[in-house]
């Protein structure tokens, strides 16, 4: 798996107003190969939270592939991984370091 940060892609938009999470990179990976979806993430996070399915990306929720996010919350780097047919529920924990 290899991520390759927003910052390289030109396409990709900013954290907006409001938005606390910064997606760094997103995929969805099954077999050899992977497919992104960072900036459809960025684009739906509301707040502290980023709350979707994989139809939402555009992508089906396929149990035998997974889902890895890279984002930032504002103190620390996270990656979060779960299975694609699985709800991708990420939350930013005010004073948490």
């Amino acid at each position: 798996m290899q991520f390759v940060p927003n910052a390289a892609k030109p396409d990709f938009p900013p954290v907006g107003p409001g938005q606390e999470l910064h997606i760094l990179d997103a995929e969805i990976h099954g077999g050899a190969f992977g497919n992104g979806f960072a900036r459809a993430a960025q684009v739906r996070v509301k707040g502290a939270r980023l709350q979707a399915k994989m139809p939402d990306f555009g992508f089906a929720g396929d149990k035998n592939k997974v889902c890895a996010i890279l984002y930032h919350d504002g103190r620390r780097v996270h990656l979060s991984v779960s299975a694609a047919s699985e709800e991708v529920n990420i939350e930013a924990e005010a004073g948490k370091p």
